[in-house]
C-alpha cells in the first residue's frame, strides 16, 4: 500500500470517527419529555381496576422523534399501583407534542390502605417511570424517563336514573303524583272441568 492510499484511508477513517462521535454525543439533541397529564378510573372488572393514563410526549428537537414503543410504571406514595405499555409506534414531529392514552389494571386488593385513601381524592402526587424504545441511534435504543407531579383523577360517571318504561319524565318543578294502589283482580267463580 503506497503512502497516498494510506493517507486517503486515514482521512476517511478520521471522518467516519468524527461523524460517529457527533451523532453519539447528540450535543444539540435534547431528551424527549413525558408528562402524566391525568388518570381516569373505570368500574372494577374481573382483572382489576382499569385505569387510563394520559401522557403528553414532547419532542424539543429540530428532528422528528421515532418511538417504537414505551413501557411505564405508576407510583403513588412510593408504592407501585400498576404497569403498562404503549405498543404502537409513533412519530413526534420536531418541536411538537402528542397525547397518548394507555390502560393498565390495578390489583386493588394488593395495594396498601393508605394508597387506596389517596386514590379517593381529586388529585394525587404521583411518579411515572419507564423507558422509551427508539428507532435510530441518536440517544441509543432505550431511553429511561421519570415524571413526578400532581395528576388530576377522573372516574366513570354514574349512570343517570332513567324513568320506568312507559312513563314520561316529570316536568321541572312539578310535584310528584301520589302513588296509586295496584288494581284488585275481579272475583270470578271457579270453573269446573267436565
Amino acid at each position: 500500500m503506497n503512502s497516498m492510499t494510506r493517507r486517503a484511508a486515514l482521512v476517511a477513517l478520521l471522518y467516519a470517527i468524527t461523524a460517529a462521535a457527533a451523532i453519539g454525543c447528540g450535543s444539540s439533541a435534547e431528551r424527549p419529555l413525558l408528562t402524566a397529564a391525568g388518570l381516569k378510573f373505570h368500574k372494577p372488572g374481573v382483572s382489576g381496576l382499569p385505569v387510563d393514563v394520559t401522557f403528553r410526549v414532547q419532542n424539543p428537537n429540530p428532528k422528528a422523534l421515532d418511538v417504537e414503543r414505551f413501557s411505564y410504571e405508576v407510583f403513588v406514595n412510593d408504592q407501585s399501583i400498576g404497569r403498562g405499555f404503549v405498543p404502537e409506534p409513533m412519530v413526534i414531529d420536531a418541536f411538537k407534542e402528542r397525547q397518548v392514552v394507555s390502560r393498565f389494571n390495578i390489583n386493588y386488593f394488593a395495594i396498601p390502605g393508605a394508597v387506596k385513601q389517596v386514590l379517593d381524592q381529586d388529585r394525587i402526587n404521583a411518579t411515572v417511570r419507564g423507558t422509551f424504545y427508539l428507532k435510530g441511534r441518536l440517544w441509543g435504543r432505550q431511553l429511561p424517563f421519570e415524571s413526578t407531579g400532581v395528576i388530576p383523577l377522573g372516574r366513570d360517571e354514574e349512570p343517570k336514573q332513567l324513568p320506568a318504561a312507559g312513563t314520561a319524565p316529570a316536568a321541572p318543578g312539578a310535584k310528584p303524583l301520589a302513588a296509586r294502589p295496584a288494581p284488585r283482580p275481579k272475583n270470578r267463580a271457579p270453573v269446573r272441568l267436565l
